[in-house]
């Protein structure tokens, strides 16, 4: 099948088009919203990429439609957002030119909610944080009271990148929720969320659903993620649990979900429970460890959207993967103290590594070119 990807240039997008292409799918990409050096364009598996650069969801999906008719795709396999969210809003449209698996519009909005969310976790008995929405300074005052700190302020919807902060005093509080207000020009219906911290580690559960009824399960723990405060795994390890798996899938089977999604979490250590955090209407950055362990969703998708037959299935294996040209060795620049664990991972033969990739030379070319840029702006930036 003629397959077309989309944002190529991010790690998981690439490991798909890998994996596809290696069951003899011809693979293209798609380069979105400013992204520079698309790992994809310099991969031996990907057959071309494609530049579509409109950020405003009209524009977008118009030049979407028109690639979709001229170039005959069999599939498209949408990333990251906000494509997945414009794909969700216009199903129907795409649908007359390819297959697609995505959410019902509805649903999309509800996951990507990190509100509501959270109010249909607690009435489906799912743990959830303490969590508030701000309307007035005054309320703010309110939620810090009851969340205690430190204390998370952070972006009410999926589309919230960067507006994150942490604090510590009730003063810091104010303060940071109007820096965040500022320097993202947020009106009122845009504002923060207060959130109560929940200490311990981040786990993910990765499920893929056809029309509400669940195909595969797949769970990991963050070991590392950069920036350490949090942000993308780094470093990850497959598990299993039937208490997170009852979790993830009573959300998403409430959402009578369609496609694939990420249901994540933290690992309360107070409570020795799990907690939620937010919902993801898309593939997830660490898909290599899930490919890893033999639990191919981009096969998957690509089956129930066209129509093939699927069975529910929970088992995989358990791996380590170390993206040390995706994070980790900035993480360690970042935490020193990290550094020992980072070389031992390195050269532990039973984990799966990113820098491996012999069989595809120029990515892995391109990959340390960027990471030494990076390095070095990251170096600067510490002094």
């Amino acid at each position: 099948m003629k397959i077309l990807v989309t944002q190529s240039g991010m790690k998981h997008s690439l490991g798909m088009i890998r994996s596809l292409a290696r069951q003899g799918h011809a693979m293209y990409g798609l380069v979105n919203f400013g992204e520079k050096q698309p790992l994809s364009k310099y991969s031996r598996y990907c057959r071309g990429v494609f530049p579509l650069e409109q950020e405003r969801e009209d524009a977008f999906i118009e030049g979407l439609i028109l690639l979709l008719e001229r170039q005959a795709f069999d599939v498209l396999i949408p990333v990251g957002f906000p494509v997945t969210h414009f794909v969700a809003m216009h199903r129907t449209e795409i649908e007359r030119r390819t297959h697609v698996l995505a959410p019902d519009a509805g649903a999309e909005r509800t996951a990507t909610d990190k509100y509501g969310i959270q109010l249909l976790a607690r009435g489906l008995g799912v743990p959830s944080p303490n969590t508030f929405r701000i309307g007035t300074r005054d309320d703010i005052g309110k939620a810090v009271a009851q969340t205690g700190f430190p204390a998370v302020i952070k972006g009410s919807r999926e589309n919230a990148k960067g507006i994150v902060a942490t604090a510590y005093t009730r003063e810091e509080a104010f303060g940071q929720f109007e820096h965040l207000v500022t320097k993202f020009s947020l009106a009122p219906e845009e504002y923060p969320l207060v959130q109560e911290f929940i200490p311990g580690w981040g786990c993910g559960f990765f499920a893929i659903y056809d029309n509400g009824q669940c195909k595969r399960v797949f769970m990991h723990r963050r070991i590392r993620e950069f920036p350490p405060s949090g942000g993308v795994s780094c470093c990850a390890r497959s598990f299993h649990d039937p208490r997170l798996e009852d979790y993830g899938t009573r959300i998403l089977n409430a959402l009578h979900w369609n496609g694939v999604a990420m249901v994540e979490f933290r690992y309360d250590k107070r409570k020795n429970d799990y907690c939620l955090m937010e919902v993801n209407a898309k593939f997830w950055g660490s898909l290599e460890l899930s490919l890893a362990c033999g639990a191919d969703f981009p096969a998957d998708y690509v089956k129930i959207a066209t129509g093939q037959p699927t069975n529910l299935t929970d088992t995989y294996r358990t791996a380590t993967y170390q993206w040390l040209l995706s994070g980790d060795l900035l993480h360690g620049m970042k935490r020193p103290s990290a550094l020992p664990s980072i070389i031992f991972t390195m050269f532990n033969p039973s984990v799966h590594k990113d820098f491996l990739q012999f069989d595809d030379p120029l990515v892995l070319i391109v990959r340390v070119f960027k990471l030494f840029k990076e390095m070095v702006n990251l170096a600067l930036h510490i002094r």
